[in-house]
């Protein structure tokens, strides 16, 4: 898959983080040291309880990966 970067935008709005710009079958997130810590089948993530640094990867159904870095406070 082919990696990126210009379509997607990623808000974090309270206890969740969404995929913007990507038609996402699926999201991972990330921690800074490759631990996944959070994934959903949509383009919403539940992050609550999460804060710091995060890589976020969106996948659309043709499998090409966007990725995007967040930091969540």
């Amino acid at each position: 898959a082919v990696n990126e970067v210009s379509k997607m935008t990623v808000e974090c709005n309270g206890s969740t983080l969404k995929v913007k710009g990507v038609d996402a079958d699926n999201v991972t997130l990330h921690s800074v040291s490759g631990a996944l810590v959070a994934k959903a089948n949509s383009n919403v993530v539940n992050i609550e309880g999460l804060n710091g640094i995060y890589i976020v990867t969106a996948t659309d159904a043709a499998g090409v990966a966007y990725t995007a870095k967040v930091v969540i406070r």
